[in-house]
């Protein structure tokens, strides 16, 4: 007797601790939707440490850790989530993101070409094809990519954020010796300011939304100037009309690494197509070459500090756009 009633206790523990998990993941997931990722990863703990077979609480633990930008802890928590069910796509699109944000493309590519034969839906899975492809410099793919994304979930912001990208970095060639005509490439920049304004609408929470606000303004900058030049090269090594003094580059300040990629190993070249104005100022850049990283912002604003006198034509300072390079380097 003594025997059955310590089972029936045992039973009833078992009962209310699955309760208890259950409930705690509602609440852990919802604080996560809510963007609240902080409190999330705290209550999502306790529920992993409890019921340490819950293969969703692992998931969303996961997305938590990734969100609080604790890579190497989201990497060991998807992991768990997909040893416990290796048949969920969502599982393995999490990872695939988590490798790209840590910059192993060969890993983010696996998971990801894993998640679409499970799901061939999966949009977060596409992104991440996509992503890859760009930072390729495959800029027709990851455009092919992001318009699948957006096709599958029309509400997942970085697909409109990777089709804007290659947009940018495909409207000029990368030798700087051959564009296309000038209606073209203005064109392709009003796509890409259609798709940057989705995704700002989209992400308005987001630590960089400002950056992306004022980078709109450059778009539209730009794709008013290649609507109206005829002009076909926008490198230095174009011939000077007569009467006219180049520009003068006095100073260029370096750009500051992140921790993001020094920790991801980010090295390469970041290239700027830059409006350098008749009053001495960097008013307007885009992208062409991106590291992301958030070396992009930091090239960016080392830019808007150059110090240069203006082109002169006919005595008097003139606009002229110009590619100027980036170089990150670790050592």
């Amino acid at each position: 007797m003594k025997f059955s009633h310590s089972l029936f206790f045992l039973f009833l523990l078992f009962i209310n601790l699955s309760i208890y998990a259950q409930s705690e993941l509602e609440k852990g997931v919802e604080l996560y939707r809510s963007g609240d990722y902080k409190k999330a990863l705290d209550v999502l703990k306790k529920v992993t440490k409890a019921e340490a077979s819950n293969a969703q609480a692992w998931y969303f633990l996961g997305l938590s850790q990734m969100n609080e930008n604790k890579l190497g802890d989201a990497e060991k928590s998807l992991k768990k989530s997909i040893s416990l069910n290796s048949g969920n796509s969502l599982f393995h699109s999490a990872l695939a993101l988590v490798y790209l944000m840590r910059n192993n493309s060969d890993n983010a590519n696996t998971e990801a070409q894993t998640s679409l034969t499970l799901d061939k839906q999966n949009a977060v899975a596409c992104y991440v094809l996509g992503a890859i492809f760009f930072r390729n410099g495959a800029f027709n793919r990851s455009y092919e990519y992001a318009k699948k994304t957006i096709g599958l979930n029309p509400s997942y912001s970085s697909g409109y954020l990777l089709k804007a990208e290659s947009l940018i970095s495909s409207f000029i060639q990368q030798s700087g010796t051959v564009l296309p005509p000038a209606n073209y490439r203005s064109e392709l920049l009003k796509e890409a300011r259609d798709d940057l304004e989705k995704y700002v609408t989209l992400s308005p929470k987001n630590k960089d939304i400002s950056f992306y606000q004022n980078y709109l303004e450059s778009i539209r900058f730009f794709a008013e100037y290649y609507s109206k030049t005829g002009e076909t090269n926008s490198d230095s090594a174009e011939k000077l009309a007569p009467n006219t003094t180049t520009l003068k580059i006095l100073s260029k300040p370096r750009a500051n690494y992140t921790d993001s990629a020094r920790s991801a190993g980010v090295m390469g070249t970041i290239t700027l197509l830059i409006n350098f104005s008749a009053d001495s100022t960097t008013k307007d850049i885009l992208v062409i070459r991106s590291l992301g990283f958030g070396l992009d912002q930091e090239a960016i604003r080392a830019a808007k500090k150059i110090k240069f006198t203006p082109e002169i034509k006919d005595g008097k300072p003139i606009s002229v756009v110009k590619l100027v390079q980036y170089t990150f380097t670790l050592y």
